[in-house]
């Protein structure tokens, strides 16, 4: 698919006549844009800067990097202040004036597509994002249902020792889904510690009982 149209290729083509008028000009200016020395040797004396330009832009088209040459000439254009090529003739402001107009009306068109490129740019950037958000969302729910299956599981189970260590195991994973700043089980002055939570700046040691009937205050100490 072709990223410009032909209105917009027409004007690039009207801006290279206007703004150059001797054929050497010319010629520089597109081997900086990158135009290849084959196609600028081709220029023939009995040919005019009409009909070279013609067949440059025939061949462009069929290219598969032409696209990028010829927005690579419109930025360029777009961008003149001044048209040193068309000073010093008897007609100079004519073609300065007919430069201007026409460069004018070029720039108005480049800006016109910068800023459809810059607002589908954007709203693909919000597509992403929202898929993003729906994707974590998913996951995150995914992981919920997880830990709630865990502990069902682990219900059944009550009063065994080894269900007792996986429930320490499933606690913790659950401050990690929420986000809670914590610290696993660790051993202080040979004192075995279930683990930490840090609420609003003030870390809490926890201890972990996986019981039926609910602890009393005499259970920790």
């Amino acid at each position: 698919m072709r990223r410009y149209s032909p209105v917009f290729v027409d004007l690039v083509h009207h801006s290279l006549l206007s703004s150059f008028w001797r054929i050497n000009a010319l010629k520089r200016f597109l081997r900086q844009m990158g135009v290849g020395d084959a196609m600028l040797a081709s220029f023939q004396k009995d040919e005019t800067k009409r009909q070279f330009l013609d067949r440059l832009f025939e061949q462009l088209e069929d290219s598969p990097t032409g696209d990028e040459l010829i927005g690579r000439i419109a930025a360029a254009l777009a961008e003149q202040a001044s048209f040193p090529d068309l000073v010093g003739w008897e007609d100079s402001k004519q073609k300065i004036d007919r430069a201007r107009e026409s460069v004018a009306s070029l720039k108005d068109a480049v800006e016109k597509l910068q800023a459809k490129a810059e607002q589908e740019a954007a709203a693909k950037e919000a597509r992403d994002r929202a898929e993003a958000d729906r994707a974590k969302k998913r996951r995150s729910e995914t992981d919920l249902a997880k830990l709630a299956d865990r502990l069902n599981e682990l219900a059944k189970r009550i009063g065994e020792q080894k269900a007792g260590y996986e429930f320490q195991d499933w606690f913790h994973d659950l401050k990690d889904y929420f986000e809670i700043v914590n610290r696993r089980p660790y051993t202080s002055g040979g004192r075995q510690i279930d683990g930490t939570i840090t609420v609003s700046g003030t870390t809490y040691l926890v201890e972990t009982k996986f019981t039926a009937p609910q602890s009393s205050a005499t259970d920790y100490r």
